[in-house]
């Protein structure tokens, strides 16, 4: 329910100011970088907000988890994936353009709610403390669900010994792995208290980046070790290559970054 609300804000922004978008489709060269083309302070500005933004993706590996809850999972669930990917880059893409033609970046940056921001700029008579709701709603439903998949494979890892066992109790009221759930709320909380939230968003990307990784190179050491076509869903050798080189590329730029 809560994610449903969380579309239907987004899609409210993006409603009520279509009349942005011409405007910005018009002028599309201003989005473009400026010449030269091979400054590299451009492309490092490019690179650090392409880093930050990866803190969107968190949740498509969530998906995984539930594979066998899911019917018929060697096709369904791959499907669902692309699908859910390509509906929520349409999403971010559409509010983007609007958020860059209705607000400069400073503005952005500065406002604690910028879809507030944008909605009101826009002309809307909707009340900005309805979104304000709304983006709420969404941090907290986006903690929840971590925590639940995060305990799920703290769970999944005591039960297969790649984590003390204790985390693998399940208690007998709730049915629920509550020790693994606890020391998991435990971890967001005391990240949460420890640093503010870009650089926790960065952290995050870096992990999530580094984890994309390594399942890439683990599709790559399994196709070239099985040398054969699976019954299930199955892509070609170079799309996980792509993915490990951009995920170490990516990753080496922002600790390049960090350390100079």
């Amino acid at each position: 329910i809560i994610t449903i609300i969380e579309i239907g804000g987004l899609i409210m922004v993006i409603i009520f100011s279509g009349d942005a978008l011409p405007r910005t489709l018009s002028n599309w060269s201003a989005y473009i970088p400026p010449a030269p083309i091979h400054d590299l302070s451009i492309w490092v500005n490019i690179f650090s907000g392409a880093f930050l933004a990866f803190y969107a993706f968190i949740g498509f590996e969530d998906m995984v988890n539930i594979a066998e809850e899911v019917k018929d999972a060697k096709k369904t669930l791959p499907r669902a994936i692309l699908i859910c990917f390509c509906l929520t880059f349409l999403i971010y893409f559409l509010i983007s353009l609007v958020a860059i033609s209705l607000s400069t970046p400073a503005e952005l940056a500065e406002s604690k709610t910028p879809l507030a921001t944008i909605l009101a700029k826009s002309g809307s008579s909707v009340p900005p403390e309805i979104m304000i709701g709304i983006s709420i709603l969404a941090a907290i439903n986006g903690v929840l669900v971590q925590i639940i998949m995060a305990a799920r494979i703290l769970y999944g890892m005591g039960t297969g010994g790649e984590a003390p066992a204790i985390f693998a109790r399940v208690n007998e009221i709730t049915h629920t792995p509550l020790l693994a759930t606890f020391c998991v709320i435990g971890g967001v909380i005391f990240f949460a208290l420890l640093t503010d939230l870009r650089t926790l968003a960065k952290i995050a990307s870096g992990i999530i980046l580094f984890i994309f990784g390594i399942v890439n190179l683990a599709l790559v050491k399994i196709k070239f070790r099985d040398g054969k076509r699976t019954s299930g869903f199955s892509i070609p050798y170079w799309m996980p290559m792509t993915g490990m080189i951009v995920c170490a590329v990516m990753l080496i730029f922002e600790i390049w970054q960090a350390i100079i």
